[in-house]
């Protein structure tokens, strides 16, 4: 619409295929009546532990993807931005 560039995020995709990660929700298997959820890659090269909270599923998935890329100064980043936005659960 401006002429915006858009810069490629590349640590939000797969590290080994780079595809984008998929959210899957599910029942807990402790407590039946809670819903977990969590990303998982379509070619099942990466997935992460579960958590009934959506934007913690976002965390796991950048910090999951951050240890194998080693970009933990990105992930660090985005952090300290989403800190400082005073953003939380």
């Amino acid at each position: 619409m401006f002429n915006r560039k858009h810069r490629k995020v590349r640590y939000v995709k797969c590290p080994y295929c780079g595809k984008s990660p998929v959210r899957i929700e599910g029942r807990s298997i402790t407590d039946k009546n809670q819903i977990v959820m969590h990303y998982k890659c379509p070619k099942n090269h990466l997935t992460t532990g579960d958590t009934p909270y959506p934007s913690r599923a976002l965390e796991l998935w950048l910090l999951a993807v951050g240890k194998v890329l080693k970009v933990d100064d990105v992930i660090s980043d985005y952090f300290a931005t989403q800190q400082k936005k005073g953003t939380g659960q």
